[in-house]
């Protein structure tokens, strides 16, 4: 068996060493990336949730209305609405609700 002299003792273990950080850091960024992808679901499931929520308040408002008939809002322009524009067209379409049973 032929030794080792301290020098490649030293380069082993600095080799080993990079190894092991390597697969650490590697391990560290993947947990990081599936943390990331789960909290933009998260994110993209609340906010499919608050626009779905405003879109069916438009149309119960809209069927109350009996403007479903006359000015359907289609469900295509719902979705290409901001929730601030679904917002305002709740406001205004309740407006128009709460002056007709007045």
């Amino acid at each position: 068996m032929i030794s080792k002299t301290p020098e490649q003792r030293r380069h082993e273990a600095r080799l080993k060493w990079e190894l092991e950080e390597n697969t650490r850091l590697e391990a560290t960024r993947a947990e990081g990336r599936a943390e990331g992808k789960a909290e933009a679901r998260a994110e993209g499931r609340a906010e499919g949730r608050a626009e779905g929520g405003a879109e069916g308040k438009v149309d119960q408002i809209q069927m109350l209305q009996g403007l479903l008939d006359e000015q359907t809002v289609r469900l295509e322009v719902l979705q290409r609405m901001t929730l601030s524009a679904l917002d305002e067209l709740i406001a205004s379409l309740e407006a128009k609700l709460r002056n007709r049973l007045s």
